[in-house]
C-alpha cells in the first residue's frame, strides 16, 4: 500500500510539472497561427506569412520584436508593397541569389501539421523560384523555455544550388548581445564588419564605442547607427540581455564546413536602432537535385538574476 501511494504522488507530480499544449489561434489579425504553451512559456508560430516565430515569452515577457503596423500582412500585400517583415524569421543564404527569389518562402503560406502536445510541423509550398521545399519543426520542452527549431530544404528543382540556412530573429533594441570569438584566424580580432556603397568586408574593423572585446567575447550594445557584423567562432551560441531576461541561442557548427556564403562567418548580427538581428548560419551546401539538408536551432529564455 504505501509503496502505491509513493507511486501515485510521483505520477501526480510529474503530472503537475509537465505540462505543454498546442493550438491553433488568430493572433495579430492572422487566423493561421499555432501557439505552444506550458506553465511559464509561450510561443506563436504564424502559419499565414512567412513560417516564423512572432511571439517568444517568459512569464509574459516577450522577446520578439513586434511591428503591429504589419498585423495581418500576407504575401499578397508584401508583393504589391515590400516591407521588412517582424519577427523570428527563417531564410536562405548567399544573400544576393536568394533575396531575389525567396518571396514565396519568405512571406507566404505554409501548412501546419500539429505532432504532439508539444511540437507543430510547417511545410512550406514548393518555392520553384528559390527551389526548395522547407519544413520546420517547432517543440517546445514541456517543463522549460527551452524551442527546439529543426528545419529541412530539399531542392525540387533540375539543377545543382548553392544555399545555406540562414536565422534572422528580430528582438527588441537597447540591450547586449553577446558572440564567442575566434582568434585563430587570419583577421585582426576576430570579427569582421560589413560596409556598403561599394558592399564589402572590413577586413580590420574600425574602433566602435559599442563593440567590447573581452576574454574571448564580443560585447555589442544595441543603440545608434546601422551595423552589420560577424564572427568566425565554432562555438555555436549567441546571448542577448535585456530586461531582465537572457535569449540564449545555440546550434552546430563544422569547423571544415564551407561557410563562403555568409563571408565564413558562423554568427552575424544587424543593428539599427529600432531592432537587432541575431543570425546564425550554417555551413553553405551543394544540393544536388531531391537532396535535404538539414540544421537545428536550440532558443531559450532565461531571468537574468543578480
Amino acid at each position: 500500500m504505501k509503496a502505491l501511494f509513493i507511486s501515485l504522488l510521483i505520477l501526480a507530480n510529474g503530472i503537475c510539472h509537465s505540462f505543454a499544449q498546442v493550438e491553433k489561434i488568430n493572433f495579430r489579425n492572422w487566423e493561421n497561427c499555432y501557439r505552444l504553451k506550458n506553465e511559464r512559456c509561450e510561443v506563436i508560430i504564424n502559419a499565414s506569412a512567412g513560417g516564423k516565430v512572432i511571439w517568444f515569452a517568459l512569464n509574459g515577457k516577450n522577446m520578439i520584436y513586434e511591428n503591429l503596423q504589419q498585423d495581418g500582412k500576407l504575401l499578397a500585400d508584401w508583393q504589391q508593397k515590400p516591407f521588412d517583415p517582424d519577427g523570428g524569421r527563417f531564410d536562405f543564404g548567399p544573400e544576393k541569389v536568394t533575396q531575389p527569389l525567396h518571396a514565396l518562402t519568405w512571406m507566404g503560406p505554409w501548412k501546419a501539421e500539429i505532432v504532439n502536445h508539444n511540437t507543430i510541423r510547417l511545410t512550406s509550398e514548393p518555392d520553384k523560384s528559390l527551389g526548395l521545399q522547407t519544413t520546420r519543426e517547432f517543440s517546445l520542452h514541456p517543463d522549460s523555455s527551452m524551442l527546439t527549431i529543426k528545419l529541412s530544404a530539399t531542392n525540387i528543382s533540375e539543377k545543382k544550388l548553392m544555399r545555406h540556412f540562414w536565422s534572422r530573429t528580430l528582438v527588441k533594441p537597447g540591450g547586449e548581445l553577446f558572440l564567442p570569438l575566434n582568434y585563430k584566424t587570419t583577421v585582426d580580432k576576430g570579427w569582421r564588419r560589413f560596409l556598403w556603397n561599394p558592399d564589402r568586408m572590413d577586413s580590420i574593423p574600425q574602433p566602435d564605442e559599442r563593440i567590447k572585446i573581452e576574454s574571448g567575447t564580443l560585447m555589442f550594445r544595441a543603440v545608434g547607427a546601422t551595423i552589420k557584423a560577424g564572427t568566425y567562432a565554432m562555438d555555436g551560441w549567441m546571448d542577448y540581455q535585456i530586461d531582465g531576461m537572457i535569449f540564449k541561442k545555440t546550434f552546430p557548427t563544422y569547423p571544415s564546413g564551407d561557410y563562403s556564403g555568409s563571408e565564413h562567418l558562423t554568427t552575424i548580427f544587424y543593428s539599427n536602432g529600432k531592432f537587432i538581428e541575431l543570425e546564425p548560419c550554417s555551413p553553405t551546401y551543394s544540393i544536388n537535385p531531391g537532396q535535404t539538408i538539414w540544421f537545428t536551432e536550440k532558443w531559450e529564455l532565461k531571468e537574468d538574476l543578480p
